[in-house]
């Protein structure tokens, strides 16, 4: 986890603690945070790794100079963390120190020979090296101690907007560089614009950027050049696709109005094929009807023409029957002409016979001449009908 960001990052010795401690009452009074690996280290963290990423976070580095600090080996890899990162580095001197002189042999040179058995051959001359150009500001025991504050409050705040841009780009590219420089942890929008702005600024400014800085501030050019392609490129594809889909729902549409209308068509067609069925039918029925009505006018035709020929026939026989009645009818009244006649002759006939036997009975009983009978006439006879 990173650490917070805060103003100046303390680097001393051990021996050197109670000055600090006075160092940061007084820096607190003025309101300013002191990372102080005393203070800001929680417990079982790795010691060294939080004391770097505490030198990341900070703006400035207060280097306390002493015989003991720059003896130090953590000290010197706190003071090379920070001129790694382009961390202003303010060296204030607490103790003096005397460097040996260069070109000396350790063996000619006692000093030389002391300095060398308390390592500064090696450890003190870096040191030296990395805090010998710059200002020193003294916190000696002869020293005006509010005086060199006040000059230490100054000098951390100058350019301090820009020393704290140095100090987020500081924190921010030791944080994409530590995960294996992926593009989630490049900058983007606002925060790449003030980087690249604050680097454009940077000229002849101190702290310089550092090449870690300049890295991260490229990749993160780099990464919104690519993601504005990829975003064109994924603005197009959206567009292409906004597009076909438009087209779609146009051709889904024209395919539905396609459909809609070939149903209504075709619900049309259905009904008029229906309907023409129907028709069809009804003819069918129809000339079904006419043909079994013609076939009945034919029958009734021929039963009519039966029926004629038996009404003629029975016209005839009728005819026939009348003739004959009327031949009957002569035959009868022939017949009872000649009964008539031969009732009248039996009448007569029988006058006759009477009178014959009233005559034989007066002659049985007085002969008397025989009484005149009169002359027998013959009946008119009645003209027959003609038989037709």
């Amino acid at each position: 986890m990173a650490a917070k960001q805060n103003e100046v990052f303390i680097s001393y010795s051990r021996r050197d603690k109670e000055f600090v401690r006075t160092l940061d009452e007084a820096l607190q009074v003025r309101g300013l945070d002191a990372w102080i690996d005393w203070e800001d280290i929680p417990p079982n963290a790795d010691w060294m790794q939080e004391i770097k990423e505490g030198i990341e976070a900070a703006d400035s580095m207060i280097f306390v100079i002493s015989p003991d600090s720059l003896n130090s080996k953590v000290c010197c890899e706190e003071v090379e963390h920070a001129l790694q990162h382009n961390k202003r580095l303010i060296p204030i001197l607490h103790r003096e120190i005397e460097r040996p002189g260069r070109g000396s042999s350790p063996a000619n040179n006692p000093l030389d020979r002391a300095y060398s058995a308390l390592g500064f051959d090696t450890t003190a001359e870096r040191l030296y090296g990395y805090i010998g150009p710059q200002n020193w500001i003294y916190f000696r025991a002869a020293d005006d101690f509010e005086k060199a504050v006040e000059t230490l409050f100054q000098t951390i705040f100058t350019d301090l907007e820009y020393v704290k841009s140095h100090t987020r780009l500081t924190m921010r590219a030791t944080e994409w560089d530590r995960a294996q420089r992926m593009a989630e942890f490049v900058l983007r929008g606002e925060d790449l614009l003030n980087a690249e702005t604050w680097l454009e600024n940077s000229k002849n400014k101190m702290p310089e950027p550092t090449q870690l800085q300049q890295q991260f501030i490229m990749a993160s050019r780099y990464e919104h050049e690519k993601e504005l392609q990829t975003g064109e490129a994924q603005r197009l594809r959206e567009d292409a696709l906004r597009r076909e889909a438009e087209l779609r729902e146009r051709q889904t549409k024209t395919t539905r109005r396609f459909l809609a209308v070939s149903l209504s068509l075709f619900v049309v067609a259905l009904g008029m094929a229906m309907f023409a069925s129907l028709q069809f039918i009804e003819a069918s029925d129809e000339r079904d009807n006419a043909s079994t009505q013609a076939f009945l006018a034919e029958q009734n035709a021929s039963t009519a023409i039966i029926a004629q020929g038996q009404a003629i026939s029975e016209a005839r026989n009728a005819s026939t029957q009348a003739a004959l009645a009327r031949q009957n009818e002569a035959t009868a009244f022939a017949a009872q002409n000649a009964a008539r006649s031969e009732a009248r002759n039996a009448s007569t006939q029988a006058a006759l016979a009477q009178q014959n036997a009233s005559t034989a009975t007066v002659a049985q009983g007085k002969p008397s001449s025989r009484p005149k009978l009169p002359s027998r006439t013959k009946p008119p006879q009645t003209a027959r009908p003609k038989k037709r």
